[in-house]
C-alpha cells in the first residue's frame, strides 16, 4: 500500500494520537470541533483511525517512540505482570482488572472498536430470480432446503395431497413472500 503526505490536521491528529492514545481527544485537539456533540467527534475520531495512511504513520511514531527509549513487548508485558502481582497482593480487584486489561491489549486479544456495515435491500427492490434466489439460501440455512427443493417439494406435498407452496411462510407464519411464477412452474414441472 502506499501511503500519501497526510494533511496538516491528519498529522496534528496522529502526533495527539499517539501522545494521549486517546482518538477523541486526538480529534478534539486537531479539529474545529467546538458546536460538535461527544457522539459526532467520537465518530470522526473512529473514521480517522481507520485511514491506512493514519494508521501507518502512527505505527511509524510508535516504533520510533520504542526504539528511542528502548521498551519491547517483552517489558511491556513483565511491567503489566508486576502491576498485576502488586495489585493482587494489595487485594486491588480494580487494579489487577486494569493490568489484565492493558495485557490483552498489548497482545491484541482485545479491540476497542469494530465498525460493522452492513447493505440492505429492501424485498421490493429484488427481481423475481434474486428472491427466490436468496430465499433458497436462507432455507438452506435453516435446515429446510428440502422443503423447498423442487422434486423434494412436490414429492413432499404430493404425498400428503396437499397443493405445490405458492408462498413461504416467515417470521413464525406472520410473513409471507411469494414465489414467482417461474419458480412455481418449475415445482409443478420436477417430479
Amino acid at each position: 500500500m502506499s501511503s500519501k503526505a497526510l494533511t496538516l490536521k491528519q498529522e496534528q491528529f496522529v502526533m495527539a494520537w499517539h501522545e494521549t492514545g486517546n482518538k477523541s481527544e486526538a480529534y478534539r485537539r486537531a479539529y474545529h470541533c467546538e458546536s460538535m456533540s461527544e457522539a459526532t467527534i467520537n465518530n470522526k475520531a473512529y473514521e480517522l483511525s481507520l485511514n491506512g495512511d493514519i494508521r501507518a504513520r502512527l505505527g511509524a511514531l510508535q516504533q520510533a517512540s520504542a526504539e528511542r527509549h528502548n521498551v519491547t513487548i517483552a517489558e511491556v508485558t513483565k511491567m503489566h505482570r508486576e502491576a498485576y502481582q502488586v495489585a493482587k497482593e494489595a487485594l486491588n480487584p480494580h487494579a489487577m482488572t486494569a493490568a489484565a486489561s492493558n495485557l490483552a491489549k498489548l497482545h491484541g486479544l482485545i479491540v476497542d472498536k469494530a465498525k460493522i456495515e452492513t447493505h440492505v435491500t429492501a424485498v421490493s427492490e429484488l427481481s423475481d430470480e434474486e428472491l427466490d434466489r436468496r430465499i433458497l439460501e436462507l432455507a438452506e440455512k435453516a435446515g429446510l432446503s428440502d422443503i423447498l427443493n423442487p422434486q423434494k417439494s412436490q414429492q413432499w406435498s404430493l404425498s400428503r395431497g396437499l397443493p405445490l407452496p405458492k408462498e413461504i411462510d416467515t417470521a413464525g407464519g406472520k410473513t409471507k413472500i411469494p414465489l414467482s411464477e417461474k419458480t412455481v412452474k418449475e415445482l409443478a414441472n420436477h417430479g
